[in-house]
């Protein structure tokens, strides 16, 4: 009898230790405005993946603090909904909670839902508009000689709509700031043929320059930013945007046997070059929260690619040396899924 009731003994001694193995106990301190609330009602709210979501009502001490007890066992991505009564609500992943120390849920009535630290994917459509301020010919190569053109800017603009999918992950610097990165991939459908080839005016008349073209087609871009939020009330934050940017330009110059190349008695030719060019993009946009997983936003970016220059034609015979300066101007809606917290 005296074994059996030690084996029993043993075997809840050896349940309290596996207990405490998986199970942790933090005191967090909650805090509005920098001061504890004591004596008040709390509602936690656990999102972890792959379950459905449950809640815990417990009350601050006088000193402001609620005693939160969790599992090792919890999967990554684990959200808790802080709730005060009366107030408003605060996301934070349930490490931050885990980790013990200060909670600050901002003023009652305009605290932040948003979720922190988990990744989201979205599609953007909108209008995108490519400038060309400066297509300007370099030089103009006859008979393999160089001559100069003087000033000759051509300007040209064409805008498109623009699709994309951007994907990135945001973290939580404190209860209102947020930082993060950002991808994106666009295509567009800016094909913009100008009649004449920039220089040439110069040289000869206006009717005669008019029957050549210059088309300047832009396709796909690529960017990679950061974001810098700021969570101006519940499910609403603005924010700044800037990074690197590419895209794909090919410009074709097409010398008809009616224009430059038939005056000079020489062969017709069409002739491309692309280039993958690359520049900067600054930006700024207003994102909400239209559920608990699903972000819209609306954005402006502005984007610098640089020049491309390139030499069209047989220097040989005849070519033009041109450089093209891009700028794109995009505003965008965008709808994103972030990923966890449900």
């Amino acid at each position: 009898m005296l074994r059996k009731l030690l084996y029993v003994v043993l075997a809840l001694l050896g349940l309290a230790i596996s207990s405490a193995a998986w199970a942790i106990t933090t005191n967090v301190t909650i805090t509005s405005g920098g001061k504890p609330l004591p004596g008040t009602k709390i509602s936690l709210t656990v999102h972890e993946p792959g379950k459905p979501p449950h809640t815990v009502t417990t009350h601050t001490s006088k000193q402001g603090k609620i005693r939160v007890k969790t599992k090792e066992t919890h999967a990554e991505g684990t959200t808790v909904d802080v709730t005060v009564s009366g107030g408003g609500t605060v996301t934070v992943p349930l490490s931050q909670l885990t980790g013990g120390g200060t909670l600050e849920v901002g003023t009652p009535g305009s605290t932040p839902t948003w979720i922190p630290d988990l990744p989201y994917i979205g599609i953007s459509t909108g209008i995108t508009g490519t400038k060309c301020p400066d297509v300007r010919t370099i030089e103009v190569i006859s008979l393999g000689n160089p001559d100069d053109v003087g000033p000759d800017n051509t300007a040209c603009f064409s805008s498109a709509f623009r699709g994309s999918i951007y994907a990135g992950v945001s973290r939580m610097l404190n209860d209102r700031w947020l930082a993060g990165f950002e991808v994106d991939v666009g295509l567009s459908a800016h094909d913009k043929t100008q009649a004449g080839i920039p220089g040439l005016p110069i040289f000869f008349p206006p009717a005669v320059s008019a029957n050549d073209s210059t088309r300047l087609k832009q396709d796909w871009d690529f960017g990679l930013r950061t974001r810098l939020g700021y969570i101006v009330a519940p499910n609403w934050m603005v924010f700044a945007t800037g990074g690197v940017a590419f895209t794909n330009v090919k410009l074709t110059v097409n010398c008809t046997a009616a224009g430059a190349c038939g005056l000079f008695g020489l062969t017709p030719f069409t002739a491309s070059h692309s280039r993958v060019m690359a520049g900067w993009s600054v930006g700024a946009g207003l994102e909400t929260k239209v559920a608990r997983n699903w972000n819209a936003r609306i954005e402006y970016r502005y984007i610098d690619y640089g020049t491309f220059t390139a030499t069209y034609g047989v220097p040989a015979n005849f070519a033009t040396n041109i450089a093209v300066r891009l700028r794109e101007n995009l505003l965008l809606l965008g709808l994103a899924y972030q990923f966890g917290g449900s």
